[in-house]
């Protein structure tokens, strides 16, 4: 009597497949938390021709919006939901995407789908505000960065959109108290001390402005050129008019349009030449 092995040749032949494609989502998932997206979407893509799995669309989809591929993302985000992708992160990171792409509406739709899942996102909440501030909805916005700041009394993020509601609206100490807290959280978020410099020149506080901005000068900042507009801004105001030019010359250089300007109308003649010399101490 012959025994029929096929079956189990085919079940032992899924069992190594199935195995193999989980090593390699596990690979990929592992790349993309180290921040190397580029090599876990091209290995992705290579899977995903084999083994179109809900899970490999959903990972190549969140590579993709760490890249700011949005619409990529996207397409894959509805790929891993069409898949039968079961995880209601799709619906945070779909709706963050679509916050990103400003596609509002369908954001909303997905980050209350997962707040109806996990009330106490503050994160959901929290792009629910971004969303609110892009359309210029500020009261609204601070309302959902209310209840993040709620759910999270240490989200710095929620701290710096809520004082840059509170500017817009021109309440500028609670704006300054809520740049205060962001940094208290999160210190290295340079541009809440920028804004905060920002507000003190809004409210003719010029002195603090300075101070801030030529503090921040030092630090590991890549709006340099916007540290030196401002600060020559406090500084004209200040009647130090020499140190705004030195100041608008700086921020030209870099490429600030404003500051060109304000430079070339303040501290040139008629000429055409600066009117401040460039002062050394080695002179023969």
């Amino acid at each position: 009597m012959t025994v029929k092995v096929f079956p189990v040749t085919l079940f032992l032949v899924f069992c190594v497949v199935t195995m193999v494609a989980q090593a390699g989502l596990e690979k990929n998932l592992e790349r993309y938390q180290k921040g190397q997206y580029e090599q876990a979407i091209s290995s992705l893509d290579s899977a995903i021709a084999l083994h179109p799995t809900a899970e490999n669309y959903f990972l190549r989809a969140d590579c993709k919006h760490k890249l700011k591929n949005f619409s990529g993302a996207l397409t894959d985000y509805d790929a891993a939901k069409m898949k039968g992708y079961s995880g209601p992160e799709l619906f945070l990171h779909r709706g963050i995407c679509r916050v990103s792409m400003q596609m509002f509406s369908g954001a909303r739709e997905d980050l209350n789908a997962y707040i109806s899942i996990n009330a106490r996102s503050a994160k959901a909440y929290y792009w629910l505000g971004v969303a609110d501030y892009m359309e210029v909805e500020n009261y609204a916005s601070i309302e959902m960065l209310n209840l993040a700041i709620t759910l999270d009394s240490a989200y710095a993020e929620a701290y710096y959109l809520r004082a840059a509601n509170h500017a817009e609206l021109r309440k500028y100490n609670k704006a300054l108290a809520d740049y205060g807290l962001a940094l208290t959280y999160s210190p290295q978020l340079y541009q809440a001390r920028l804004n905060m410099a920002r507000v003190y020149l809004e409210t003719s506080n010029y002195q603090s402005a300075e101070e801030i901005l030529s503090e921040l000068r030092l630090e590991p900042i890549d709006f340099l050129s916007d540290v030196y507009y401002y600060r020559g801004e406090a500084r004209y105001r200040m009647k130090d008019e020499e140190g705004a030019c030195k100041d608008w010359k700086e921020a030209a250089s870099e490429g600030d349009l404003d500051a060109k300007e304000s430079y070339e109308e303040v501290c040139l003649n008629r000429d055409g030449k600066p009117k401040y010399k460039k002062q050394t101490y080695f002179e023969f």
